[in-house]
């Protein structure tokens, strides 16, 4: 499956969630992952198998097998395949919340939290550019949802 995968097939679009349920504790997936992704001949190819992390929680020993390899892929690579490796490889869980008019929500505040932390926290080199990119990221989803709760205030 995963090498229809590298070789550009559709079923990239389902495949994350569907490794996460056949391998729920990231056993084997994770392994078999990186292995693809460290012996594939394209940044493309390494970059769809990348997508795959989905499946798993960000940041989770799982996660951090299968962003390893991407991420090594990531050093070598010009500045937007770079970015699209990060991308790739970012929780992409979607949600909702509830917010108070004219505040920042606390989901906001907590994802830039969240992000800071992991970076200070991080002890192997080749996770922390994703760290930062992840952190301006956070950081500017913060600021727009600043401005947007000054406007609601009305300042």
């Amino acid at each position: 499956m995963l090498n229809c995968v590298a070789s550009g097939s559709n079923s990239r679009d389902f495949l994350g969630g569907f490794l996460l349920d056949v391998d729920p504790h990231g056993r084997v997936v994770p392994n078999e992952l990186k292995y693809q992704i460290s012996q594939a001949v394209s940044v493309d190819s390494a970059l769809q198998l990348a997508r795959l992390s989905s499946g798993f929680a960000i940041g989770t020993s799982a996660w951090r097998t299968i962003a390893r390899p991407a991420l090594e892929w990531a050093s070598k690579s010009e500045s937007d395949e770079c970015d699209a490796f990060y991308y790739a490889l970012r929780d992409r869980s979607t949600g909702s919340w509830f917010g108070t008019l004219g505040e920042v929500p606390v989901v906001i505040i907590e994802a830039m939290e969240s992000a800071r932390h992991q970076l200070k926290e991080e002890k192997e080199d080749v996770f922390l550019p994703f760290w930062e990119w992840q952190v301006g990221v956070a950081e500017r989803a913060f600021y727009r949802e600043e401005q947007r709760a000054k406007e609601e205030r009305g300042e």
